[in-house]
C-alpha cells in the first residue's frame, strides 16, 4: 500500500500553512495513536500518528502526523527544505526555482 505521510510546519512570521511529506510503500498501515519514527527529526526522534484515512480504491493511505515542535526561522527555510529533501521528504515551503 502507498502510505503518504503529512506533517504540518510552522515558518516564522508566516500564518500561511506549511507542511513536509513523505511517500512510501509499505503493508504496515499506521492507526492513530501510533508514532512513527524517521531520521528527519533529531528531537523528540518519533512523531504521534494523529489521523489516517485509508483508500482502498487506489491501495493508499493518508497519513496526519503531530506538527513539527519547532519554528523554523525565515532565515532557515530553504536550509530546512533541503534536509528534508535529503530525508526523502518534500517542503512545501521549498523554493521553487
Amino acid at each position: 500500500m502507498k502510505i503518504y505521510l503529512h506533517q504540518p510546519v510552522d515558518i516564522q512570521n508566516d500564518r500561511f500553512p506549511h507542511w513536509w511529506s513523505k511517500t512510501y510503500n509499505s503493508l504496515a498501515i499506521p492507526h492513530k495513536g501510533d508514532y512513527i519514527e524517521d531520521p528527519i527529526w533529531k528531537e523528540p526522534g518519533e512523531f504521534v500518528v494523529e489521523d489516517v484515512t485509508i483508500n482502498y480504491y487506489d491501495d493508499s493511505c493518508y497519513v496526519q502526523i503531530a506538527k513539527y515542535n519547532y519554528v523554523i526561522p525565515q532565515s532557515r527555510k530553504d536550509e530546512m527544505s533541503h534536509i528534508a529533501e535529503l530525508h526523502g521528504w518534500e517542503a512545501s515551503f521549498r523554493k521553487k526555482i
